[in-house]
């Protein structure tokens, strides 16, 4: 149940990350004319991507037991903070530019 919950939030978070990362394996592969050490490169970010979502499978298992054996709203919240704060960033950084375009357009109106 408590997985759901974060869904969202973590495919945002993913999201986020993969377009910069898929950028910055075009740059590289631009760069490079050989293909073997692309396609070596693809299959150690392959491995280690596995490793770190097996990592992240194992916390998230230690995690749901500490959370079954103690049931203060505290450890459930520092779940939520990181996920949350993250999505928060990626929210409050084009609102702030929205607001600084519109003060502009503001002063320019101003006679």
């Amino acid at each position: 149940v408590l997985a759901t919950l974060f869904v969202p939030a973590l495919g945002w978070v993913a999201f986020n990350i993969l377009s910069p990362l898929f950028n910055q394996l075009d740059r590289m592969s631009e760069m490079k004319d050989d293909a073997a050490p692309s396609v070596a490169g693809a299959v150690g970010l392959g491995a280690a991507a596995s490793l770190l979502m097996a990592q992240n499978a194992e916390a998230a298992t230690e995690i749901s037991q500490l959370a079954a054996s103690d049931n203060r709203a505290g450890v459930l919240a520092t779940l939520f903070v990181p996920a949350l704060g993250w999505v928060a960033f990626n929210i409050l950084s084009p609102l702030f530019n929205q607001l600084d375009r519109m003060s502009e357009m503001k002063d320019e109106a101003e006679p």
